[in-house]
């Protein structure tokens, strides 16, 4: 599966990278000894990614 850092998984899921460092040092989220999150992990704690752009749909009145 792949790794992220810390970085990557707050822009995946627009979060900050505070609020990241607090679910690792809360013991909700876990981090290797690489310093990166396995994403099976960001799933389990965070669940699936929104996609980019499904969250607003434009409609065209015309």
């Amino acid at each position: 599966m792949k790794k992220l850092s810390v970085s990557e998984l707050a822009k995946l899921y627009g979060y900050s990278r505070q609020a990241i460092y607090a679910h690792i040092n809360k013991g909700n989220l876990s981090k290797g000894s690489d310093g990166l999150i396995d994403f099976s992990e960001a799933l389990r704690v965070f669940g699936e990614p929104q996609k980019k752009g499904s969250s607003q749909i434009s409609v065209d009145w015309k």
